[in-house]
C-alpha cells in the first residue's frame, strides 16, 4: 500500500494553515456546509488476477481490483490517498487501517477549530457515504429506513451535494488516464505506483485548469455513481450524533 497527502503544489501531503482554511471556506461558500475539510470515498482500479491470492482481489462486482481511497477538497484535488488494498475489502476496513483514520482518532489530523452551530461547538470533519462510521470527525447521512424527517432528508441531500467532489475527482482521474479505467495488466505493485502518480498529476492538471472532454467526463461520473457500498452497522458515537443533529438544524434554517 502507498499513502500520501497533498500540498498546494499538487504533491500529496497533509493540509494545514491557509490551505486548510481555504478548503473550509470553500465547502461553506459552495454548499453551505460548515466545518467540512473534505469528502472521502473509495474507487476500484481494475487489474488482472494476481498469481498469488487472486481471490482476495475480486470485488463485489466480480472483477479483480485494488482500491484507491481518497480524501478530496472543495476543488476536486486529492488531499490524501491510500492505494493498494485488495478489491474484496470493505471501504470501512480500508479507512480504519489508514493513517488518515489513525491521525483523526488520535486528534492529530486536524486543528482543534470549532464553530458554534445551533448552540453546539462543532469541530472540523470530513464527510463520507453510508459505508463509513459516524464519528466526531466523520459526518455521514442518516440511514434511510423510510422514516426520515424532512430535516434529516434535507441533511442527506445537502451532504450528498457536497460529497460529489470526490466522485467528480475519481471521474476526472480515470478520464485523464484511461489505463485506470480499463483492466491494467501491470503487476499490482506497479499499478499502485501508477495510481499514486496519476493522483499527483491530476492535482497539477486541475491547478493549471486543464480542460477535458465533457462527454467522456460525464460517462466516468455515471460509472462512478454506480459504485454502491454495503454499509456496516456500528454504534454511533454520541458526540458525533450531537454534531450531526446541530448541522441538521443549521442546514434546515440556512
Amino acid at each position: 500500500m502507498v499513502e500520501a497527502f497533498q500540498n498546494e503544489k499538487g504533491n500529496i501531503q497533509l493540509l494545514k494553515g491557509n490551505v486548510l482554511q481555504d478548503i473550509i471556506h470553500g465547502f461553506e461558500e459552495k454548499w453551505n456546509f460548515p466545518q467540512c475539510v473534505g469528502a472521502v470515498d473509495g474507487s476500484h482500479i481494475e487489474i488482472n488476477a494476481p498469481p498469488e491470492n487472486g481471490i482476495d482481489y475480486v470485488n463485489r462486482k466480480g472483477y479483480h481490483s485494488i482500491i484507491l481511497q481518497a480524501l478530496v477538497d472543495d476543488k476536486c484535488l486529492f488531499t490524501d490517498i491510500l492505494v493498494g488494498w485488495p478489491g474484496c475489502v470493505h471501504d470501512a476496513r480500508v479507512l480504519s487501517n489508514s493513517s488518515l483514520y489513525q491521525k483523526a482518532q488520535a486528534g492529530t489530523l486536524l486543528p482543534l477549530q470549532t464553530k458554534e452551530i445551533e448552540g453546539v461547538q462543532v469541530p472540523l470533519f470530513v464527510i463520507g457515504d453510508p459505508a463509513y462510521p459516524l464519528l466526531p470527525w466523520m459526518m455521514k447521512g442518516y440511514a434511510d429506513c423510510g422514516r426520515l424527517t424532512p430535516r434529516q432528508q434535507n441533511f442527506n441531500y445537502r451532504l450528498s451535494r457536497a460529497r460529489m467532489v470526490v466522485e467528480r475527482a475519481f471521474g476526472l482521474l480515470k478520464m485523464r488516464w484511461r489505463s485506470l479505467y480499463k483492466i491494467n495488466e501491470s503487476k499490482v505493485e506497479n499499478v499502485i505506483h501508477m495510481v499514486t502518480a496519476a493522483c499527483v498529476l491530476h492535482n497539477i492538471c486541475e491547478i493549471a485548469r486543464d480542460t477535458l472532454d465533457l462527454d467522456l467526463y460525464e460517462e466516468n461520473i455515471r460509472q462512478q455513481q454506480n459504485h454502491h457500498h454495503h454499509p456496516e452497522r456500528a454504534a454511533d458515537n454520541n458526540r458525533a450524533e450531537t454534531y450531526r443533529t446541530a448541522l441538521t438544524e443549521h442546514l434546515q434554517n440556512n
